[in-house]
Formats: structure tokens, sequence, C-alpha cells
């Protein structure tokens, strides 16, 4: 009977030191559990975010949504649309600001060549490396000349023919980006300057674009910019003389008045006399006349590459006289430029 009660308490000690031993290595294997989910999220809340949808919009720097940049870059516009109608907005330089340079950012600068000028807002050119780059103006919006589905707008063709102008084709300029330095189809995007003045603010200043596509953390110069602008719109200059034409979210081409179609005057009929018999004379060759753009002559020379794009700007039989002449010009060296 003592035998028995001996080996009854033998085995309660065995199952109670059994137990006894086996708690501590279940808490220790939740405790470890706890411990490692903790690491987990603590691991997981130091990854980056994934981009959000609304994301992509911060590198929006275009009306352009859908067309890719060979395409929009070799697009042209109805050639009837494409006319120069305020030469004034495109003779006369900006204004020449002497410290403008001291806002320039040195550790974000980058010297360029133009190879090409797009339109009002985009200069394709080439970089030191030798590689050749598109590039978006930074925080302006100039109208549109190759829009596919937009065509030319109203001072779209003065703000390309005013780029050409100041950036032509092999002038040294320079680049200064901001914080990001490409937009969603790959072009760079900086402030273009040129002779040490910023071109962003010179279209801003004669109206020939608005300041647009503001997106964190590319807003370096965007109140500079801004407040070009607002004298821009009280003085009524070049976009902003068309009411309600330049919007904050693009520009309407219905706001502004299409030309009316130039009439002959009409002139009284001429009182017929009696013919008289006259010696027949050789006709004399009629003189020609150089076809201008505008009465205004502009105030400083004109530098067109070929007779096209002169012609594209308004400009034939061009005479010594005009500050579209040029001897390249004028291959038969007669003193008229691009007169075939």
């Amino acid at each position: 009977m003592m035998n028995r009660t001996i080996a009854y308490l033998l085995s309660a000690l065995l199952v109670f030191g059994a137990v006894g031993c086996s708690s501590p290595k279940e808490e220790t294997k939740e405790t470890n559990k706890e411990t490692t989910t903790q690491v987990s999220k603590q691991e997981e809340a130091k990854k980056p975010e994934e981009p959000k949808q609304e994301d992509k919009k911060a590198q929006e720097s275009s009306t352009y949504e859908d067309v890719n940049v060979e395409q929009r870059e070799q697009a042209a516009g109805k050639p009837e649309a494409n006319v120069i109608t305020h030469p004034e907005l495109v003779n006369v330089s900006g204004r020449m600001i002497a410290n403008e340079r001291e806002k320039q950012n040195s550790n974000r600068m980058m010297k360029a060549t133009v190879v090409a000028n797009i339109d009002g807002d985009t200069i394709k050119v080439k970089l030191e490396n030798g590689k050749t780059e598109s590039v978006r103006f930074l925080l302006v919006d100039s109208p549109e000349t190759k829009h596919p589905k937009m065509g030319v707008q109203p001072f779209g063709p003065e703000a390309s023919a005013f780029i050409k102008q100041i950036a032509p084709v092999g002038k040294e300029i320079e680049l200064e980006f901001d914080v990001s330095e490409r937009e969603k189809y790959g072009r760079l995007l900086a402030y273009v300057w040129v002779d040490n003045q910023m071109l962003n603010r010179i279209l801003i200043e004669k109206g020939l674009a608005r300041v647009a596509y503001i997106y964190p953390p590319n807003t370096k110069y965007v109140d500079y910019l801004k407040g070009e602008q607002f004298v821009a719109q009280r003085e009524k200059v070049g976009i902003w003389s068309v009411e309600d034409y330049a919007t904050d979210k693009g520009f309407v081409a219905s706001k502004v008045p299409k030309a009316a179609p130039k009439t002959a005057a009409t002139q009284p009929a001429p009182v017929q006399t009696p013919a008289t018999t006259q010696p027949a004379s050789e006709p004399q060759p009629q003189p020609k006349t150089e076809n201008k753009p505008s009465e205004n002559q502009p105030t400083q020379k004109l530098n067109f590459a070929s007779c096209k794009e002169a012609k594209a700007a308004g400009y034939s039989n061009i005479t010594r006289e005009s500050p579209a002449y040029s001897e390249k010009l004028d291959r038969d060296k007669d003193g008229l430029a691009c007169d075939k």
C-alpha cells in the first residue's frame, strides 16, 4: 500500500515538473513572436511608400496627354494659322535685370547649346557631354503652335518667334535645374538663361506665357514669376490683352475675336477719254517691293536661318534696309533677299 502511494506521488511530481518546465518555453516563444512582429512592422514603416496615382501629375508640364515627345516636336499647325499678328511682342527684347544672375543656384547649373527651337516654351539642346535633350521651360506655359488637337493658339506664333530670335540655333545658354530634373514625358525641366537673363521670366513679362504647372518641389522661382505676371496682367500685355483668354487652366481660343477679312476699297470708275495713237513701248518691269508683316519695323536685327523661316514669319523680298535682311538669305547678292 505504501509503495503505491509513493509511486503515485512520484508520478504527480514528474507531471508537475514537466508542466512547470514547459511554461517558460512557451512564454519565450510567445515573446519572441511578438518581438518579431514588432520588428517587421518597424521595417515596413521604414520602407518608402509606393508612388500614388496622383503623384504622376506632379511631373506634368504641358497640355499633351497621349502624344509622345517626338510626334509633338514634329507636328506642325496650319500655315494660315501660324501667322504673327503682334510683331511688337517679337521685335522688342525683354527687360534686362542687372543682378538677376545672383538668383542662380550655381550648384544646379549646366551649359548647353541650342540645336532646335520647338515652340514658345520648349527647345532642344546639346549638353556638354554631347547628349541631345529636349528642355521644357519650368513654371511657364505658352500658347500652342504644334498641338495635334488644339492646333495653333493665339499668341503662340509670337512666343515661338521670340524664342527663335533670343535663343537661336547655335546659341550658348545655361540651364538651371530645380529639385526634380525631368517631367513625365522624359524632357528636362529647367530655368533657361541667356546672356545672364532668365527666359522664363521674359516670356511672362512680355505676355507670351502664363505661370503654370506649379508642382513642388520645383517652385524656386514661382513667386518671382508670379510677380512679373501680375504686372503683365495689369498692363494687359500679350495674352492678357484679351479678356478671359488666359486662365489658370490654359488658353481659350474662342475668346479671341477673329480678324475680319480685308476687302478692297470701292474706287470710282475712271472717266474714259478718247484713245490717242501712241507709239508702242516695251513694258517696264515692276519693281519688287518688300513684303513685311507690319508697318512697325523691329528695332533690332532679326536672324532667320532660312528664307522658309523668314517667310513663315511674314518676310519676303527683304531689302538691305530691313532688320530681317542678311547676306546668307540673299543668294544672288542683288540686295533683295528671299525674293524667289
